[in-house]
This record gives C-alpha cells, structure tokens and sequence, in this order.
C-alpha cells in the first residue's frame, strides 16, 4: 500500500504500532516541505504534523505510539532544530517542544512510565566533525536541554530498560567501528560489539525482555548485513545474517511474539527492499518489494499476532509505501 504517491519524494519513514497492532507512519514530503503522519484504521488516513504554514525541512523523524494510541514525534526542523511534537487524543492541533540544533539522525523510546527518551546526533558546520551523540528525556517532567553527550558518530539507535536504564548503539564514524552504550550500572559505559572496521553504519538495536541485546548493522567494507548479540550475562558476539552482493543497508530489526527476528534492509545491488528471518536453521530472506529502486529507509515493526509491517521509500515512484505479510 503506498502513502503519498503523486506527492513527491518522502524520506526516512519511521513505523510505529499502537497497542492494538495498527500502523503508524511518520514522513516527510519533500516537495510539500512538510512532515505528515498518517495511520491505518479501515484506510489510510495523514495529516501534517505541527503545520508551520511554509515549507520547512522535517527529516530524520522517529515515531512512537503510547498505550493510550497518542503519537510522539521527534524531527529537525529548518536549521536543524530538534523537535518533538504530540497530538493529545483530545485535541485536533500538535504540541511542539523545541530542544537544541544542529540535530541529525535520531531514535525515539517510550520507558514503562510512558516518559519519552531521545538519543540523536548533532551535527557542525564542519564537514571534519564526526557529530556527537546526545540524550534527552521529559522523565522528570521537562524536557532535558541540551542533551548529555553520549559519545560521538552518527546513525544512533535507542533502547530502554524496564528500569529506565538507556541503551544506545551508533557507527563511531571517526574509529568506522559499531559503538555501544549503556547507563545500567550508573554512568555511561561505552563498547564495541564489533571490532571490523567499516562495520557498523545504520545500526537498529533492540533489547529483549531477558536482557539480551541485539544489533543489526551494515558492513561497508565487505556489503554484508550483519548481528551483534550479547547475552545479559555474557559477551559480544557477531554474525552474518546476509553477504550475497552489496545488502544490509538501512537496517530495521524487530523481533517476533515467539522470539524470531525479523530484518528488513536494502539491497544495493539490486535496489530491492529484503526481509531477513531466523530460523533452526539459519537465517531465510525474501524479496518485499523490487519493480524499480525501492526499499531504502525501511522501518519495521511486529505485531502481536505477528504480522510484519515494513514502511520503507519507493524511490521510483516517489512515495513512501507499507508492506504487510500474512500472520505467521
């Protein structure tokens, strides 16, 4: 299914699911200069976020859906102005927060409290600079401005605990190695779960309810989409998931009800959206989408009855779309 097609190019979608397995999807209209949001109920309905009445630029959204259904995202505006915008479920119009500038990429996470945490890159005019890594939370009411720095590089993803312990991985693109972070034990410990350099980049953490942490990234050195895994009690270990041709970028994992993970990622080779699944006996990929140069910025989530939604932009056809698989 697409969403904003005819409406020019969308980038870097960000997919969410409420609590009842619905999809959420926040994107930005490039020819409109505007972030929208749109989700699923019997079709698909959008709406622009925080309208400002005049283009603007809205990229590197991160969405997430609370158990009430509200919707929190986190963007940068014109100037690269990190922003978080929410729209009450009683109200029609959106409540912004602005924090510092000069924002990139970043990940956004709801804790067990429903506060909200930030981990986002900020960027300098000098080209040199490998950006820094930063984290923001409203957990004592406010939003936290600026943001602690966490370590530098680009690319962050963003965890946390059910004791509101944040866990954050990021390319270190100064050592072009996979970064890891974590405040569990008070202060920030820093780690390389995978020591190859140019391994790394688009890293999608997630951490399992045991404990486990896992990471999937792109090796830029040999094409490959990789995992880190370490146990709650253990250390880091890498694997391959897929090494056939130029894949792995743009990452998106997710892990199933019955504790399957789930991949889905860019084939550069042959410009297709890919989803990887792990199995007894080994890992399986299948081709989502191909007809043209589709795939790149896919963002996936499970829903309770296992079925996976991948949102990702069909560069061809200008438009961000939602792919969707039979439960499984």
């Amino acid at each position: 299914m697409g969403l904003g097609s005819n409406s020019g190019d969308t980038y870097d979608p960000s997919l969410a699911l409420d609590a009842q397995g619905m999809p959420h999807v926040a994107y930005y209209n490039y020819n409109q200069g505007k972030l929208r949001y749109a989700s699923l109920g019997t079709s698909w309905s959008s709406e622009e976020v925080a309208p400002t009445g005049s283009a603007n630029w809205h990229w590197w959204s991160a969405l997430v859906i609370d158990g009430n259904g509200q919707p929190y995202v986190a963007y940068h505006l014109t100037g690269c102005n990190v922003m978080v915008a929410t729209r009450p479920l009683t109200k029609t119009a959106w409540d912004v927060t602005k924090l510092e500038g000069s924002a990139a990429t970043m990940s956004l996470a709801l804790d067990g409290a429903g506060k909200l945490h930030l981990a986002y890159t900020v960027t300098s005019s000098n080209a040199a600079s490998p950006g820094e890594i930063k984290l923001a939370s409203n957990a004592s009411g406010a939003w936290q401005n600026p943001g602690t720095k966490v370590g530098d590089g680009h690319y962050t993803s963003l965890a946390v605990d059910e004791k509101g312990k944040h866990h954050l991985a990021w390319y270190d693109t100064a050592g072009q190695k996979l970064r890891y972070a974590t405040d569990a034990s008070g202060s920030f410990v820093l780690e390389y779960p995978d020591p190859t350099l140019q391994a790394g980049e688009f890293p999608s953490l997630v951490r399992r309810p045991d404990g486990t942490l896992l990471i999937a990234y792109y090796d830029r050195a040999k094409g490959d989409l990789k995992l880190a895994r370490k146990p709650a009690l253990g250390t880091w270990t890498t694997e391959l998931v897929e090494g056939k041709d130029d894949v792995g970028q743009y990452p998106s994992l997710a892990v199933s009800p019955d504790g399957t993970l789930n991949i889905s990622y860019y084939d550069a080779t042959h410009k297709d959206l890919y989803h990887a699944r792990s199995g007894a006996k080994g890992w399986s990929v299948e081709a989502v989408d191909s007809p043209g140069d589709v795939g790149r910025f896919p963002s996936l989530a499970i829903a309770p009855d296992r079925r996976a939604y991948v949102a990702y932009f069909d560069e061809t056809g200008k438009s961000v779309k939602v792919a969707t698989n039979p439960c499984r």
